[in-house]
């Protein structure tokens, strides 16, 4: 299988899978683009007083001038705690690694959204919808967690007592909030689709019975009854067919084959019982060329 022939069966097995699991597939996508964001930025904390405009993120901080603003400094959080004489304090140590735990999983949870939506092996396994689900919980609290300790010590020092959280917090809590949604989804995706034919077959169980057939007796089993002799009647009958010739009639017929009108008759045809061809010519029939009746057996009698 080639390259385009693998993506357009991934493509159709995404239009194939259920609307919960697409759903699930760009909630995560997008949560995982926004978390990205928010982890690599430095949006976090911002503080604009006077001449002074600064941010920080999780791993830098930034400042410039008001005055020049085409010159940005940006240097690493420890160099920036080194500056003033202070070490990294713990909860942003917590925070940063709650936020690598939410990133990791978050990769993973994409991973698994993948295989619950182009992967047709995997597109209706419950065990990986499970996996994905708790993947997505545990990015969406790692974020949280990470979120809530940030925002509930930021205020506390003093070297950023006077910022205010900016969009790349929002960002992770958004990319939390996001993850939380797509884990419900998956676990309850399949619950719904799973009740929902039980709901619709019942009525249709309810018409089945009232429409339910009386039993009858079985039909008798065909038969054949053969002809007084010297009459050979049509099979299957037919009012627009002329009855077959006989030797009986007093009409005299050449005694050669009707189709090859070459060899003399040998095989004859059951149960209509005419006998006008050679063996060559009866070997590939299966309608009576005389009375076009079906051909049940061919049977070539002793002479």
């Amino acid at each position: 299988m080639t390259v385009s022939e693998k993506l357009a069966d991934s493509i159709d097995t995404f239009s194939d899978s259920s609307r919960g699991s697409r759903a699930c597939f760009v909630l995560t996508l997008s949560a995982w683009f926004i978390h990205t964001l928010s982890y690599s930025t430095n949006g976090w904390a911002e503080i604009s007083e006077g001449a002074l405009e600064a941010s920080q993120g999780l791993w830098n901080h930034c400042s410039r001038s008001a005055i020049s603003t085409d010159f940005t400094c940006c240097e690493t959080v420890g160099n920036f705690f080194q500056s003033k004489n202070q070490g990294i304090p713990a909860w942003l140590h917590a925070v940063r690694f709650f936020q690598s735990v939410g990133l990791l999983t978050s990769l993973a949870s994409l991973v698994f959204s993948v295989l619950c939506t182009f992967v047709s092996k995997t597109v209706k396994n419950r065990g990986v919808q499970i996996a994905a689900a708790v993947l997505n919980f545990l990015a969406a609290g790692s974020m949280l967690v990470g979120v809530s300790i940030y925002g509930g010590q930021y205020r506390y020092e003093t070297w950023i007592k006077s910022y205010y959280p900016s969009w790349s917090f929002a960002f992770s809590i958004i990319a939390g909030v996001c993850y939380l949604i797509s884990g419900f989804v998956h676990v309850f995706t399949d619950s719904v689709a799973s009740i929902q034919p039980q709901q619709n077959e019942q009525p249709r169980s309810n018409q089945s019975d009232n429409q339910r057939p009386e039993p009858s007796a079985p039909p008798l089993p065909p038969y054949y009854i053969p002809p007084p002799e010297g009459q050979h009647p049509q099979y299957p009958p037919s009012s627009g067919q002329a009855q077959p010739s006989t030797a009986a009639d007093g009409n005299s017929e050449p005694n050669t084959c009707c189709v090859c009108l070459d060899h003399p008759p040998e095989i004859m045809f059951m149960p209509c019982r005419h006998m006008k061809t050679c063996e060559q010519c009866a070997n590939p029939m299966t309608t009576c060329p005389i009375c076009r009746g079906t051909i049940l057996e061919k049977i070539r009698p002793f002479q």
